[in-house]
């Protein structure tokens, strides 16, 4: 049998629920600050976390920052230096180039004047070609052999200072093919025609007409295109081929004349026309 409640026992039940609920609320009261604290330590722990991340992180875009202005300085002082070489190498470019203009021009006006003074030593050597004649002529005279001998002589004292002028005009001058040269002969006035449409045929062939002579030498047989190295016969046969190719000029020969082997360089030719 259970016992019977007193009055004091009902006064102690009553009192030990009262402690109960007030541990109750002590321990919620404490849970309910106990969390928010918690989350908050929570929270400042990360937060500084955080903090101390983005400061670090601030500190090295800071010296990015920093490396990247120093870079760009650099490079504007190398972008600026490079400048400053292209314009003394485009200033030196424009002298050097300034120069070699100069150079080339006097060096074109020199070439000019080395041609203009072959073309004189060209025409000069007509004199030699005078002397073959002169001494043809002698040559019928009687007791003419100390007037011949001082004519192939003197005829080869020319040739010989030609050739020497010749051969240091061909080493100024650049390499560059010379065209064939030209003396034209006849016999009397009435070949003057002949005389200008050969003149115009063998300028239209790419050779140089240095002149046109009159001149009354000894027999021949046929007209003749005569050269003076062995070299020049091909040319030579492609002359007397387009002589032969005028109307009414009857037969052309080819001769190689090595008596004036003395006239220097080659590709002298010279055409002897028969009198009409």
């Amino acid at each position: 049998m259970s016992e019977i409640p007193t009055a004091n026992t009902a006064l102690e039940q009553a009192l030990f629920q009262c402690t109960l609920r007030e541990r109750r609320s002590r321990r919620v009261l404490l849970f309910a600050l106990l969390i928010p604290l918690a989350a908050a330590a929570v929270w400042l722990v990360y937060s500084s976390a955080q903090v101390g991340r983005w400061q670090l992180l601030g500190r090295e875009m800071r010296q990015t920052q920093a490396d990247r202005e120093k870079l760009e300085a650099e490079m504007e002082s190398r972008a600026a230096a490079a400048e400053a070489t292209r314009k003394k190498l485009e200033q030196q470019l424009q002298a050097s180039q300034s120069e070699s203009r100069d150079a080339n021009a006097r060096i074109a006006e020199l070439e000019d004047i080395l041609r203009r003074i072959q073309g004189e030593i060209d025409t000069m050597e007509s004199s030699l070609t005078g002397l073959t004649g002169a001494k043809w002529h002698a040559s019928l005279q009687p007791k003419s052999g100390n007037t011949e001998a001082a004519i192939v002589e003197n005829r080869a004292l020319l040739g010989k200072g030609f050739a020497e002028v010749e051969k240091h005009l061909g080493q100024a001058l650049p390499k560059e093919k010379r065209a064939p040269r030209l003396w034209i002969y006849y016999r009397d006035d009435e070949q003057n025609a002949l005389v200008a449409s050969i003149k115009s045929l063998m300028e239209g062939e790419g050779a140089v007409v240095v002149s046109t002579l009159k001149q009354n030498f000894g027999r021949q047989e046929a007209h003749e295109v005569v050269c003076f190295r062995a070299e020049d016969r091909s040319q030579a046969e492609d002359f007397a081929k387009k002589l032969r190719s005028l109307e009414g000029l009857g037969e052309t020969t080819v001769e190689v004349d090595d008596s004036l082997s003395d006239l220097g360089s080659g590709g002298r030719f010279e055409i002897w026309l028969l009198r009409n």
